[in-house]
């Protein structure tokens, strides 16, 4: 998903439905300075943000970490 202000709809639930059809780990550790312990609860504040505030652009980050998270679980082989 390319970086911008607005997102919408429809691309914010495919990227919500993506995280929908998917065992998360437990705990994630993204980076060396970003570890999620409760993963799952994690992502699931995050798409319920996105799907309520994809239309402001104070909340595009929201979206936009959604799909580095979604992009790092790929290259981690963390997605069945």
């Amino acid at each position: 998903m390319e970086k911008k202000s607005i997102h919408e709809e429809a691309e914010v639930k495919e990227l919500v439905n993506w995280f929908k059809e998917r065992e998360l780990p437990k705990e994630y550790q993204l980076d060396d300075a970003t570890r999620f312990p409760d993963f799952p609860r994690t992502v699931e504040t995050l798409c319920e943000q996105a799907l309520l505030y994809y239309k402001n652009p104070t909340f595009t980050n929201t979206v936009r970490m959604l799909c580095h998270l979604k992009e790092k679980l790929c290259e981690d082989g963390k997605t069945n």
